[in-house]
Order: C-alpha cells, then sequence, then structure tokens
C-alpha cells in the first residue's frame, strides 16, 4: 500500500494567502506548544493580524479533502483545539475559522459543518466559523475577517 499524498493542503494554503495580503499580516504553519491539549503542540495553519487591531490575531485552520479520507472526521476536533487555543490565548486571539475544501467532503458532512448545527455538542461554538474557501476569501477580499 503506498502513502497518501497529504500535500494537497499545501495547494489550499498557496490558495488562501494571497486572498490576504491586501488587508492583513500572516505567518504560517506556526506551532504553539502552549495552546496544545493531549497532545505535545497545536500547529496553527494561518495565524492572521488585522494592521487595525495589532493587539487581535485570528487562527485559522484549513481543511482540504480530494478524496474520500478522514479529514472531514477530524474538523469537530480541530474545532475543539481551536476554541482551547482561545481560551488560553489570553484574550490574544479574537477568533478562528475553518476554512473547509476539496471534492471529497461527503456533501451530507460538510453541509451539517456549515450549518452550524454543531453548537450543540462544542462548548465555545461561537468562538470559530466553519466556512468554505470561496466565503472565506469574499471577506478577505472585503477586510471583513
Amino acid at each position: 500500500m503506498s502513502p497518501r499524498d497529504t500535500t494537497s493542503g499545501g495547494v489550499l494554503e498557496n490558495t488562501v494567502l494571497p486572498a490576504l495580503k491586501k488587508y492583513y499580516k500572516y505567518d504560517k504553519q506556526i506551532v504553539r506548544p502552549q495552546l496544545s491539549f493531549g497532545g505535545p503542540r497545536h500547529r496553527i495553519d494561518v495565524l492572521l493580524e488585522d494592521p487595525d487591531k495589532a493587539d487581535k490575531q485570528i487562527l485559522i485552520s484549513l481543511k482540504w479533502q480530494g478524496t474520500s479520507g478522514t479529514a472531514e472526521e477530524k474538523v469537530p476536533y480541530e474545532m475543539i483545539k481551536l476554541v482551547h487555543a482561545i481560551d488560553e490565548g489570553e484574550g490574544k486571539y479574537e477568533r478562528a475559522y475553518i476554512i473547509i475544501a476539496g471534492p471529497g467532503f461527503t456533501p451530507k458532512l460538510r453541509d451539517y459543518y456549515f450549518s452550524g448545527q454543531l453548537k450543540k455538542y462544542i462548548v465555545g461554538y461561537e468562538k470559530l466559523k466553519i466556512i468554505s474557501l470561496d466565503e472565506f476569501i469574499n471577506l478577505a477580499n472585503r477586510k471583513r475577517l
């Protein structure tokens, strides 16, 4: 059995970053050990800073699913990790986004994530938003993140 190709997440990252350049500063692939729970570290895909609010940052997680697999099942756990990071960030992190993209997401599950129904299961759900790549780029282009 050949190993799975996990490099497509980088393609998603390289799609998102140009949309941020006009209005935001950012760092990518930031490891914050102090924000982790149950593991050695928490890797933030993109850490965004709005120059108008330099004391607040936005956490961005990218989830690409090119073919059927487990990335889509990891979304609720990523939500919990991001809420934890916001809570433990001493007021530094304003909110978080999880960007879902790729043809491999099961339509029914993808729609469930976008619907907001997970809020009844995840404490702190209101601190983050699960959105499509198109919606994220639209918000970034209009400086509405």
